[in-house]
């Protein structure tokens, strides 16, 4: 496959996604991207692991009496600027809405940065730009840096190890005095895929991914989209980015890594990755539905 057909299979499969209604926030949760398991456990711990992380930098902030520049590096539908601003029922917001100054979003999907720009068409801090982050960072040459290069949902992922290593040292050049860089990535060493994880953790290749848990079973394999895809050890991530940055002169002066994997990942469901696989996920979602009765036995299985 070229490369401008795979360019276009990739804007395809988001457009279909878009228009079928899977990044809608409908008002019950049993599947699409909004679903029982992403608010009520996903959400809370990847807030949790922000508001943890960021404190510091955003005390440094306010003492400064500076408002916070950020760009979102697959910004989807801009769900990153709802994790980082909308309160939840796991403890306040991570970042203060009166804090932020500018949030720029950015997607490879026009349908994506569509479905951003009419979400938040009323917010003066937000605006959304089409780019493709194989390209590395997109910004101009008059832009001043940002405070946070945040990434979220998995976003660079779908980038190879080059393109990666390339934006990651735009953002060592483009940055200030001192910014926060956030990568949320698909852990290698989910139960999800444990096809992947004998696997030589060094220069892995891509793989091919599979989107169909955003729909009901029944439509599932006529309707998944198809997505090159790179999952990360640990240890492998911490050591790829700490030697890019260092080589670009650019020292990191606090990390964390966090693994928020709670064993009900959405390829639990599906089988595509792990046939042992049993659909527990299924199961906490209805757990969360009203009025509907969870059979509890699907709770129950041989790890």
């Amino acid at each position: 496959m070229t490369l401008v057909n795979h360019y276009s299979e990739v804007l395809r499969n988001y457009q279909k996604a878009v228009s079928v209604g899977a990044y809608n926030r409908p008002p019950h949760g049993l599947f699409g991207k909004f679903e029982n398991v992403r608010r009520f456990w996903e959400d809370a711990v990847l807030r949790k692991s922000l508001r943890d992380f960021l404190k510091p930098f955003l005390h440094y902030k306010c003492s400064q009496l500076s408002r916070l520049r950020i760009i979102d590096l697959g910004c989807g539908p801009g769900a990153g600027y709802n994790l980082l601003t909308s309160p939840h029922l796991s403890g306040p917001v991570v970042v203060e809405e009166a804090m932020i100054g500018v949030y720029k979003g950015v997607d490879i999907s026009p349908d994506m940065i569509a479905k951003a720009q009419e979400h938040y068409q009323g917010n003066p801090k937000c605006h959304f730009i089409i780019a493709d982050l194989n390209d590395g960072l997109p910004v101009n040459d008059h832009e001043p840096p940002y405070d946070i290069y945040f990434s979220s949902y998995g976003s660079l992922s779908h980038l190879p190890d080059e393109s990666l290593r390339r934006l990651l040292g735009e953002i060592c050049a483009h940055m200030g005095e001192r910014a926060v860089f956030v990568a949320d990535v698909l852990g290698r060493f989910s139960y999800e895929w444990q096809c992947y994880w004998d696997e030589p953790q060094d220069g892995q290749k891509m793989r091919t991914y599979s989107m169909s848990y955003l729909y009901p079973p029944e439509l599932r394999e006529q309707m998944a989209e198809r997505f090159p895809i790179r999952f990360w050890g640990g240890e492998e991530l911490d050591r790829f980015i700490t030697e890019t940055v260092e080589c670009c002169g650019v020292k990191v002066v606090r990390k964390e890594l966090r693994d928020r994997s709670i064993l009900v990942g959405r390829h639990m469901d599906t089988g595509e990755f792990n046939p042992y696989a049993q659909p527990i996920r299924s199961a906490v979602n209805s757990l969360f539905e009203p009025n509907r009765r969870t059979d509890l036995t699907q709770l129950l299985f041989d790890y």
